[in-house]
């Protein structure tokens, strides 16, 4: 395993279209909106939201904005009780699923880049 870094958004876009193109596993950190639309495919959040788990961890969210609604909606405390620690078994699911997926994609990766700050 391999962590490069550069000073800039730019250098470090260029190592990464140079290392994809010698068929390097590279994965790119940093917000994609500062990312060159060329190596959008390597970013990390991109690669998460193409994993196989993304579906799952997708449904986790619509079920907790469900939960969410529906203590909101609750007239009863009982009910909203019950609706929040609904939401705090799915948020700590949820975080275990996305924590998973980011060591399997940091596992398989030969290199990952990022800026030196940030």
């Amino acid at each position: 395993k391999v962590l490069a870094c550069a000073p800039s958004n730019i250098a470090v876009d260029n190592v990464v279209e140079r290392l994809a193109r010698s068929g390097a596993k590279v994965i790119r950190l940093g917000h994609p909106a500062r990312l060159v639309s060329s190596i959008l495919q390597h970013s990390l959040d991109n690669l998460l939201a193409n994993s196989e788990g993304a579906e799952i961890v997708k449904d986790i969210r619509k079920e907790m904005n469900t939960a969410m609604s529906k203590s909101a909606s609750a007239k009863i405390s009982a009910d909203r009780r019950k609706w929040r620690n609904e939401m705090k078994t799915l948020k700590k699911e949820l975080l275990q699923r996305e924590e998973k997926l980011l060591r399997e994609l940091l596992k398989k990766a030969d290199v990952i880049l990022a800026t030196n700050t940030g």
